[in-house]
């Protein structure tokens, strides 16, 4: 078996798809990080500890994404 990498479509959002600006797609992101960091802290310690300790590194690293994405999206909103 042969792993697959997955794509990314590049395809253009259609016509009456709403797009956010800066501040407004700064705010869901920091409102998506604030949820998931309040998920995987009220976790009991067994989660931590356990088999659920070997899915804090993909979290860690969605928390890492969405913190990368805010940065790049204050630094916009700062130039206009």
């Amino acid at each position: 078996m042969t792993e697959q990498k997955p794509t990314r479509l590049r395809t253009r959002p259609r016509a009456d798809t709403v797009v956010l600006s800066a501040a407004d797609a700064l705010e869901a992101k920091l409102a998506q990080l604030n949820s998931l960091l309040w998920c995987v802290q009220h976790q009991d310690d067994a989660w931590r500890t356990g088999k659920g300790a070997a899915s804090q590194k993909p979290l860690i690293s969605l928390a890492a994404d969405l913190a990368r994405d805010a940065r790049m999206l204050l630094e916009e909103t700062k130039r206009n």
